[in-house]
């Protein structure tokens, strides 16, 4: 279990990291150094001022609703885009702006920074 009460500076390298994997898309011996270099200094000079990720506990139960989770957004997001696409080449734009109060129990910052940003990513959903 991995639990972040003081500044998470490892949780940022692991993320940092898997960020430059992920975006680079190369496991060759420079660009693992390069990658490694660039979290360390990324986690040091960043992970004092992200203080929404106090408090994150990450164990082993939690992989399976994250990924859950993940599973659901990417497809809604794969829909969205698609009614988003199918509106904007349309004659006539369906649209109906406006706000929606939307009431959650969610008590954690992270939380609700995660469903604010899966309803904004999620347009006509």
């Amino acid at each position: 279990m991995l639990k972040s009460n003081t500044p998470p500076y490892i949780l940022t390298f692991l993320v940092c990291l898997l960020l430059w994997l992920l975006l680079t898309a190369s496991f060759d011996k420079d660009g693992l150094i390069a990658g490694l270099v660039l979290s360390f200094f990324v986690s040091i000079l960043s992970a004092k001022y992200l203080l929404i990720l106090n408090g994150l506990i990450i164990s082993p139960s939690s992989i399976i609703p994250f990924l859950s989770y993940l599973f659901c957004f990417i497809k809604a997001l794969i829909r969205a885009n698609f009614d988003l696409a199918g509106r904007i080449v349309a004659k006539k734009i369906p649209i109906d702006p406006g706000f929606i109060e939307v009431k959650t129990s969610m008590q954690s910052d992270l939380g609700k920074l995660l469903l604010a940003n899966s309803i904004t990513l999620t347009p006509g959903l």
